[in-house]
């Protein structure tokens, strides 16, 4: 039963005190120091493992090889010999070409680097792009990567302790190749990749995600509510019954979510669709003016309705709704619900994400002009 009476708000109290890194960083230590607290020293050795078993596996295939083919013979990879790699491929992010051979060549006085052919040969580095991997050439299609991201965000979540707010939202690897799970959607401006739902920090650091991998044969992660709410608490079982407040847009949320949510002392806040079975649909079918915000709450979770150029829904458990002022980017005072400003201010955390690694393309750049 909706009612149009407030209640007390759950404080669930949040240890401010474990908001921080957990590991110690000299404030000189280079960069290299930096990556390795990700990139550790047994995840490259994974990576080293698999990109040489996959390398030797090639040149055993009956494909008709030339003398001079790169198939013929593949030197195995060292530790060394592949973090210079990847720090190559981090260097090419601060160099715009479309050419990656052009990194390591003379011949365009535009892109000359030196500092490419001194780490590595341009053959040798297309040799070990070509063949990096990151599984067992045993793995099943869905499961390849699957350890080696488990491995990279069980660091992630063991160097640092995130604050009391965390945003939930989905993210596209560009991906144009061959692939059962790539998926299209013609609102981003790579239309096609690989999905991920991830959580964040609302500066933008991933302590969680899971990539999708089709709605027929992982059924948990079908578009519908009720198969959601699982993947929600899966990427939110580290920190939960901790008192952080979790932000998600109206794909997730629903109201069985929110009690949900609530049970394990985490507060959340969100847009909310119109046709989310438990909504109020007295509050959804009124008509409201511009301006105007009316609410409703059942148990502890409370929906509101405001209209500005259209009408917003929001779904929360943090905040009793109200209107309150604030200031817009260009410094204008407006009036608005308290769970809005603290959506908006709170559900950055993916975009930042994706500003940050925007710069490292993960389409490969042409060999040839």
């Amino acid at each position: 039963m909706w009612v149009d009476t407030a209640t007390v708000v759950p404080n669930f109290n949040f240890d401010e005190s474990t908001h921080s890194l957990k590991v110690d960083i000299n404030p000189n230590a280079s960069p290299q120091a930096v990556f390795e607290l990700l990139f550790m020293e047994n995840i490259m050795q994974y990576v080293v493992d698999c990109t040489n078993n996959y390398g030797a596996a090639l040149t055993t295939t009956n494909r008709p090889k030339t003398k001079n083919s790169r198939d013929a013979y593949f030197p195995p990879v060292s530790l060394d010999e592949m973090k210079k790699f990847f720090a190559l491929c981090l260097l090419q992010g601060q160099i715009s070409t479309s050419n990656m051979r052009r990194f390591f060549s003379y011949a365009d006085i535009l892109y000359v680097h030196p500092l490419f052919s001194y780490v590595m040969s341009g053959r040798r580095f297309e040799q070990i792009l070509r063949v990096l991997y990151c599984s067992t050439t045993l793995s099943k299609k869905k499961e390849k990567g699957q350890p080696f991201l488990d491995m990279l965000i069980d660091q992630f979540q063991s160097i640092y302790s995130p604050p009391k707010e965390l945003s939930l939202d989905e993210s596209l690897l560009h991906f144009r190749s061959r692939l059962g799970f790539r998926v299209y959607n013609k609102n981003k401006k790579s239309k096609y990749g690989i999905k991920f739902y991830e959580l964040t920090t609302s500066e933008g650091y991933l302590l969680n995600t899971e990539m999708y991998t089709g709605a027929v044969e992982n059924k948990e992660q079908d578009s519908t509510n009720n198969k959601l709410e699982p993947l929600v608490l899966r990427l939110m079982k580290p920190y939960l019954m901790k008192g952080h407040k979790l932000y998600m847009d109206n794909f997730y949320n629903s109201y069985r979510l929110f009690e949900k949510l609530l049970a394990l002392r985490t507060h959340s806040c969100g847009t909310l669709r119109s046709n989310r079975i438990g909504n109020p649909c007295e509050l959804v079918n009124k008509k409201v003016k511009k301006g105007d915000h009316i609410w409703a709450r059942r148990n502890q979770v409370y929906v509101s309705k405001w209209r500005d150029k259209r009408d917003v829904l929001i779904i929360t458990t943090r905040d009793h709704p109200r209107l309150e002022p604030t200031t817009n980017r260009y410094a204008k005072e407006l009036i608005k619900p308290i769970e809005i400003v603290a959506y908006n201010r709170h559900m950055s955390g993916i975009n930042r994400c994706d500003q940050m690694i925007s710069t490292y393309s993960t389409p490969r750049k042409p060999t040839v002009v």
